[in-house]
C-alpha cells in the first residue's frame, strides 16, 4: 500500500507535467476545436491534483480577482446568445486561455522559469509577426486618413500615433 507522503510525492510530479499537457492539448484544440472540453477537464484534473498535493488549487496572481468575475459572466454571455453553438466554442476558447494563465503561473515558480517563458513569449510574438508580414495581403486603402502609399510605413504611422495618444494623462 501507498503511504501518503509517497503519494504526495508522485501528485507533486504529476502536478509538475501540467504545463506540457495542458499546451499541447490547446494548441491541438486551435487546430480541432472538438478537443476544447478535454483542455478544461485536464486543467480542471490538475487543479484537484494541486489541491491534494500542495493544499491550493493554484498559485495566487493579481488577475484572479478579474478572471473569477469572467467566470461568472461566461454562463450569461451563453444564456443571452442568438448563436449558442458558436459562443459556446468561444466560451471554451475563453476557458482554454484561463487553463493556460494559470498552467503558466504554477509552472514559473523560479527565475529560470520565468526567463525561459519570457524568452518562449518572444519567439511565438515574433514568429506571428514574421508570419503576419509574409501571409497578410496589404493594402494601403485601409486607413484613409493616412495618405501614405506604403503600407508598412502606414502601419508603422498607425502604431506611433496610438502609442503617443495613449500616453497622454487624460482627465
Amino acid at each position: 500500500m501507498i503511504s501518503p507522503s509517497s503519494a504526495r510525492i508522485y501528485l507533486k510530479k504529476l502536478t509538475s507535467t501540467e504545463i506540457w499537457i495542458i499546451s499541447i492539448l490547446a494548441l491541438a484544440s486551435m487546430v480541432k476545436p472538438q478537443l476544447l472540453p478535454a483542455v478544461v477537464i485536464s486543467a480542471a484534473f490538475f487543479w484537484l491534483v494541486r489541491k491534494v498535493a500542495y493544499g491550493y488549487f493554484s498559485v495566487r496572481t493579481p488577475c484572479d480577482l478579474n478572471i473569477i468575475l469572467l467566470v461568472v459572466m461566461l454562463p450569461v454571455a451563453v444564456w443571452v446568445t442568438v448563436l449558442p453553438e458558436i459562443t459556446t466554442i468561444q466560451v471554451l476558447r475563453v476557458l482554454v486561455g484561463i487553463a493556460m494563465f494559470y498552467a503558466i503561473a504554477n509552472w514559473c515558480s523560479s527565475y529560470s522559469r520565468l526567463r525561459l517563458t519570457l524568452m518562449g513569449v518572444m519567439v511565438v510574438g515574433l514568429t506571428l509577426a514574421f508570419f503576419a508580414f509574409i501571409s497578410v495581403e496589404w493594402s494601403s486603402y485601409k486607413i484613409p486618413f493616412f495618405p501614405i502609399e506604403n503600407p508598412a510605413i502606414n502601419s508603422a504611422t498607425l502604431t506611433k500615433t496610438v502609442a503617443t495618444i495613449s500616453t497622454f494623462p487624460w482627465p
